[in-house]
């Protein structure tokens, strides 16, 4: 079971099996993005976070992970945190020239303005 104090190896074996699934980074970060997801949906806050973490440090060249993780701290009352992330997505989306760039800059007003 994934807890937010979770052990290293359990880290470990998430590492393990999103390196090994999908092809592409793409395809792996979104399995990541996916799991995050449905912990949000059902309400598990804590295990969200986790998770959408662990997707910024496998993947930390992606404005998405970043993204999502500020949703998950948005959703756990962590404003201040998820303001930074999504700062933080957007700078990467920028320099990637990243599609979804002007969605995360919307995301930005909207946190910034519950900051």
């Amino acid at each position: 079971m994934l807890t937010a104090d979770s052990t290293e190896e359990t880290v470990s074996t998430f590492k393990q099996a999103v390196l090994l699934a999908g092809t592409t980074n793409q395809e792996k970060e979104a399995i990541l993005n996916n799991v995050g997801y449905v912990y949000l949906l059902a309400n598990q806050f804590d295990k969200a976070e986790f998770v959408q973490k662990l997707n910024t440090e496998l993947f930390p060249n992606s404005g998405n992970t970043f993204d999502s993780y500020a949703t998950a701290l948005e959703k756990n009352h962590k404003i201040g945190q998820a303001v930074q992330m999504q700062k933080k997505a957007v700078t990467i989306a920028t320099k990637n020239k990243d599609e979804l760039l002007e969605t995360f800059k919307k995301n930005l007003e909207i946190l910034e303005s519950k900051n």
